[in-house]
């Protein structure tokens, strides 16, 4: 099983201290962070000097690029915005380009989407679109319901597992046909209590918990889910925040590595 490191899960560091702290802290894949929501594109994305150092920092580390997040669908984002994103993937030779919805017109994501998706599958990659109870994709379903609209069979779903249980996912959800359209996984675990409403954007970016240390049931998610799928650890954390980057990464990684060893002869050849 590859493990990736989720760029929130040391609270957005720069980027190359991102790929170092990966590289340092055993790792196999890293993420990249680029876009988000009400924040143009970081010009890093195309900057050819920064693509130069990025590609040199993997190298020296021997990592994957998982994830570049995040392609945000809001009212006055342009195609172009996407598309450097997509580029940069390329560059980097990203396995996923992600994407976040914070536009309440559905025809307008879908039609957006749709022309990133075809774009995105000549130069051979696909989207994964997150759902989260906060933003303008609430749930699996509606994630699906934007995907199928696409006609795009590269067009994918991210399955975050704190966003899976706080918009009313279940075990028996993971079985049903329809799930074969998650092409992702952010693990973390979560607080029994599910948060006011308010509470859930800072829960999502501040207050996750590591594997095994809250009432997620991921054992079974892991069971369920297929072995092909990327796995990548997004835990911004309280008690962790403390340590020094690479140790709060290191500890991250000897925890999950711990706690997946029930199920890990399922990925293993």
């Amino acid at each position: 099983m590859k493990l990736g490191l989720a760029p929130l899960t040391l609270f957005r560091p720069p980027q190359l201290e991102l790929v170092r702290c990966a590289g340092e802290a055993g790792y196999d894949a890293v993420g990249f962070q680029l876009g988000l929501q009400e924040v143009p594109v970081s010009p890093l994305a195309s900057d050819p000097e920064f693509i130069k150092q990025a590609k040199a920092e993997l190298a020296r580390w021997d990592l994957e690029v998982m994830e570049v997040s995040n392609i945000v669908f809001e009212p006055e984002r342009t195609f172009d915005e996407g598309k450097i994103l997509i580029d940069f993937a390329v560059e980097v030779g990203a396995s996923i380009v992600q994407a976040t919805v914070w536009d309440e017109e559905r025809n307008r994501v879908i039609e957006r989407l749709g022309s990133l998706a075809n774009y995105a599958q000549s130069v051979g990659l696909g989207i994964s679109v997150e759902y989260m109870p906060y933003s303008r994709c609430t749930s699996f379903d509606d994630a699906l319901s934007i995907a199928q609209g696409t006609g795009q069979d590269n067009v994918h779903i991210v399955l975050d597992t704190l966003h899976f249980i706080r918009s009313g996912g279940s075990i028996e959800d993971l079985e049903l046909e329809s799930s074969n359209r998650y092409a992702f996984v952010q693990l973390c675990d979560a607080h029994a209590e599910t948060p006011e409403f308010d509470d859930l954007r800072y829960e999502s970016v501040w207050d996750r918990l590591p594997l095994g240390e809250g009432a997620i049931p991921l054992l079974e998610v892991l069971q369920r889910i297929s072995v092909d799928l990327p796995i990548s650890l997004e835990i911004p954390c309280q008690r962790l925040k403390d340590l020094p980057l690479v140790d709060q990464a290191r500890e991250h990684l000897r925890i999950a590595r711990e706690f997946i060893t029930p199920v890990n002869a399922r990925w293993m050849n």
